[in-house]
């Protein structure tokens, strides 16, 4: 049964990423996910590796999210009549991207004010990290550098400690601010960085999904389509030029 549910999950996410039968293949992959995810809580150790993916997928499984740049959209085109040609732009493609942004944003905030509610100022001044990582050093062959490192320095712990909850308190500026984007992107994927170097607790699926929600893709591709021009042009003025 589980490894039913990992086949079909996987190859129902491959096919919602491309775009293939999308309205239903993404339903099928995020019932998947949440299964098994639910499989490995379920004895006892709460494991939310994958929470926020299955979180900001939410918003998407009731969404139109096949209308270009998929295999849905390209075998349309080619059978041709109704829906052959690219949607027109509008803004109701945008409320399920933003809704699951607003659901990130409120997930690390509500984590901070986790740490908050239960520490209060204690889990920044106080030396509970460092004993976190004394304890994850201990728990393998051999000590770890990086955490080690943080333990035996208490203002880096404190620091680190501090900047760790001032992300998670302050990310759903990000949804208001979104030149802040630039600046929390890249400290949310630190933060989760730097816990798999000093835990070796993998949270890559956070990471990834603050960066495929939180980019501005579409301000990215034209910024590099406009260095392509702008390097083109000076080639040919440069091959134009007189000698």
């Amino acid at each position: 049964m589980v490894i039913a549910l990992q086949v079909v999950g996987i190859v129902a996410a491959g096919m919602a990423v491309a775009g293939a039968l999308a309205r239903v293949t993404l339903p099928v992959a995020w019932s998947c996910g949440l299964v098994l995810n639910a499989m490995t809580t379920s004895v006892g150790k709460v494991v939310h590796n994958d929470v926020l993916t299955l979180i900001a997928l939410i918003p998407l499984l009731p969404a139109p999210t096949s209308g270009a740049w998929s295999v849905d959209s390209l075998l349309r085109r080619r059978r041709g009549g109704a829906g052959a040609t690219a949607p027109p732009r509008s803004i109701g493609y945008g409320w399920p991207v933003r809704t699951a942004m607003v659901a990130v944003a409120l997930a690390y905030f509500f984590i901070g004010l986790n740490k908050v509610v239960y520490s209060g100022p204690v889990w920044v001044t106080g030396d509970n990290l460092r004993f976190v990582l004394y304890a994850a050093s201990d728990a393998h062959n051999a000590p770890d550098a990086a955490a080690l490192f943080v333990a035996d320095h208490p203002l880096v712990a404190h620091v680190v400690a501090a900047t760790a909850l001032l992300i998670e308190l302050t990310f759903p500026l990000v949804l208001f601010r979104p030149v802040l984007r630039w600046l929390y992107v890249p400290g949310a994927v630190a933060l989760h960085a730097g816990i798999l170097l000093t835990l070796h607790l993998d949270y890559w699926p956070w990471a990834a999904t603050v960066v495929v929600l939180f980019v501005d893709w579409p301000a990215l591709l034209d910024r590099v389509r406009g260095l392509g021009e702008d390097y083109a042009r000076g080639r040919l003025s440069t091959r134009s030029a007189p000698a």
